[in-house]
């Protein structure tokens, strides 16, 4: 009997995705026929005539449509999971200034806002506003070419070019699961409550979005108002002559030739014009967004049930997509982005979270197949999820261990001498061992040859810098010259003013850096912290979480469910793994300083209760030891035959009492002094809830 051929993971995820895009634009379309019925003229006579579907409204809405199917193209491609986590925003911003996939979010946006300006210029507004390219005048005047319709494209597109900006800087792209708040669930367990179950799939995207609308309509009024006046300023000053010959350039053939600029005709109308259509294009673009993001960031599932439960081997189409380095098939993805963060991985790693979680079939199916190529389901599976764990054990171990660098340098070169083609036996004797098979140069004969010969050999012996004992030399010809010319007092005084001269650039500095033009430049401690403990350039803090939970299930659940007994013996591994990783993180973030430049550090110390940890890094953090929490509960009886130490299960305890404290404090904004008592009562408790069952009888 043959193998049965496991498919690709991408086989089930791309037809879910797909189901998600198809929704979104049925959504996005009946929004487009709701903006048209706003766009188009009404009057007392035609109340019935734009709500017929066939008629004029349906064109405008599919013509509308087309602006927001350029923005799903754009998200599709610069999708990610996880936050920003460069050193500064200024560091983003010149790392990504120059990419194509920054390049395509402004094309892309300011493209499609003048695509929405056009439709509703053209189509919409009624001959009476003269919005034609042809203006008419007065009777006794020549027709000429009309300004107006030329301002109001402008306008929208350089409001196009505000909503990319403002995309990228809201880093609008980023995409994230439902997952429950670990900060809040580890505060509430400890005062008493019982550890929440995560919580189910999030609402459906309709709800999620029709919740939205109120926030997304505040958002649009205010962008549309704050860049009214400066657009028109914008326009006015720089663009204006440019944008109308250029125009006119293009459309010389089908205008009268005879035109001219005029003044400002009708400003407030065109500006109360651009007002309404704008808010209408900025709510129609978050929408856009809003609908994409709420159908993404849906669980793997079809039917309620894991995506791979259709395939012939399930698990292996699921380890497929956990060893997947790809992008997105090509079919979803298009390749606009020099950095996609957005991976098969990613899902593959909900997946079995969830699987872990709530999936009894599943994960028997994990505990029972131990034959497979690189090793049983529960092999692999441990082996990537740890993978995870220790990689953040060892971003931190770079930041406190100096001589990291030089021994990755070493491993590197070893692994370069390994790889090394291992060379054949020399058949003859060196070159170089025996007599010179090259005659030596001729010693130069003009006298500019020797003069350049003697340069070069004069710049070749002094190559290292001057010599050593001229600096000093200098600074005691210093020294001697302000001993002759200034007096015992003034010499003392001139030594002082150093130090008064660095406090005033410190307190200048600090003004600056708190000012909007420093902004941009402050590394703040949360972000470099985010970015050491979960990852950089983009934090992986949602597949850490993954990680944790699909180890602690499946570990916790194998006492019931794993008859083979393939888990037990790998227990103490994870419990040694996420004893480090919690240890190494905290100690850390604990006792590393912060920048300079992060002027706001005490003000955000104090506002956090006392407490330094980021709020990525307190998930992270508390996904760890409620993981911990539950494997002592469920192992601790067992300690001894797995190979656990009762030392190390009492000082995982006290680790555990030590983060609830700091959580709990953390969650609900107390200083230090609350800490340190919630820790002494949260370190009794941990040692009576996670004591053995017959021990607490």
């Amino acid at each position: 009997m043959s193998a049965v051929k496991t498919r690709p993971y991408r086989d089930f995820l791309t037809p879910a995705l797909h189901r998600g895009f198809t929704n979104t634009a049925l959504l996005t379309f009946g929004f487009c026929f709701a903006e048209a019925l706003l766009l188009s003229e009404w009057s007392a006579a035609s109340v019935v005539w734009p709500w017929l579907p066939i008629l004029r409204n349906t064109v405008g809405a599919m013509l509308l449509f087309i602006s927001g199917l350029l923005v799903y193209i754009l998200r599709v491609s610069r999708l990610h999971f996880g936050s920003r986590t460069t050193a500064s925003p200024f560091t983003t911003f010149r790392k990504n200034i120059l990419r194509v996939g920054t390049v395509s979010c402004v094309m892309v946006y300011t493209i499609s806002a003048w695509w929405f300006g056009a439709i509703y210029v053209f189509y919409f507004v009624s001959s009476d506003a003269r919005m034609g390219l042809v203006d008419p005048g007065k009777s006794y005047e020549r027709d000429r070419f009309n300004e107006r319709p030329i301002y109001m494209l402008t306008m929208y597109s350089l409001l196009g070019t505000t909503q990319a900006a403002l995309h990228m800087w809201n880093d609008d792209d980023r995409i994230e699961f439902c997952r429950p708040k670990y900060v809040e669930a580890l505060a509430r367990h400890n005062q008493g409550g019982a550890n929440p179950e995560p919580p189910p799939q999030p609402e459906a995207p309709m709800v999620e979005v029709r919740k939205a609308l109120p926030k997304l309509m505040k958002t649009a009024v205010f962008r549309t108002g704050a860049a009214l006046f400066p657009l028109t300023i914008i326009y006015i000053m720089f663009l204006r002559s440019l944008v109308f010959w250029s125009t006119y350039a293009v459309l010389r053939p089908f205008v009268p030739r005879t035109t001219r600029l005029s003044k400002y005709p009708g400003l407030a109308d065109l500006m109360s014009r651009f007002i309404y259509g704008g808010v209408l294009l900025m709510l129609y673009f978050g929408f856009v967004n809003a609908t994409f993001s709420a159908h993404v960031r849906r669980d793997p599932l079809k039917g309620g049930k894991p995506i791979t439960n259709d395939s012939a081997d399930p698990n292996g189409s699921l380890l497929q997509g956990l060893r997947s380095k790809k992008p997105i098939p090509q079919v979803c993805q298009l390749r606009m982005c020099g950095n996609v963060w957005l991976t098969i991985q990613a899902f593959a790693l909900r997946e079995v979270a969830i699987i872990a979680d709530h999936f009894e079939k599943r994960r028997k199916m994990i505990y029972e197949e131990l034959e497979r190529k690189n090793g049983s389901t529960w092999t692999q599976v441990k082996t990537f999820c740890m993978a995870e764990v220790i990689t953040l054990t060892t971003r931190v171990k770079k930041i406190t261990d100096p001589n990291w660098a030089l021994k990755e340098a070493k491993d590197a070169e070893k692994k370069r001498e390994e790889q090394k083609p291992v060379p054949l036996p020399r058949l003859v004797q060196n070159v170089k061992e025996g007599k010179d098979l090259v005659r030596p140069a001729d010693p130069p004969q003009s006298h500019l040859a020797l003069a350049e010969y003697n340069i070069r050999k004069y710049s070749k012996e002094h190559a290292s810098g001057p010599p050593a004992g001229s600096p000093i030399a200098i600074i005691g010809f210093v020294e001697w010259l302000l001993s002759f010319l200034l007096t015992a007092a003034q010499r003392e005084q001139l030594q002082r003013q150093p130090a008064s001269l660095n406090a005033r650039a410190g307190w200048w500095t600090a003004q600056l850096m708190r000012s909007p033009v420093g902004y941009p430049f402050r590394r703040s401690f949360a972000r470099h912290a985010t970015g050491v403990v979960c990852g950089e350039p983009v934090s992986r803090t949602g597949s850490i979480i993954d990680a944790v939970d699909t180890l602690t299930g499946i570990a916790v659940k194998s006492l019931l469910e794993d008859t083979m007994g393939t888990v037990g013996r790998d227990v103490p591994e994870i419990f040694r793994t996420f004893d480090k990783a919690v240890r190494t993180a905290s100690e850390w973030v604990r006792t590393s300083k912060p920048d300079w430049t992060d002027v706001d550090f005490d003000a955000w110390v104090a506002q956090n209760g006392d407490c330094r940890v980021p709020e990525e890094v307190a998930e992270v953090l508390s996904a760890l030891v409620m993981g911990l929490e539950k494997l002592i509960g469920a192992f601790s009886e067992y300690a001894i035959n797995i190979g656990l130490k009762s030392s190390e299960l009492r000082a995982a305890r006290e680790l555990v009492a030590e983060i609830r404290a700091d959580m709990t404090v953390r969650n609900q904004g107390g200083d230090r002094a609350e800490r340190q008592a919630f820790h002494g009562q949260t370190r009794a408790r941990s040692e009576m809830e996670m004591a053995p069952a017959a021990r607490r009888g």
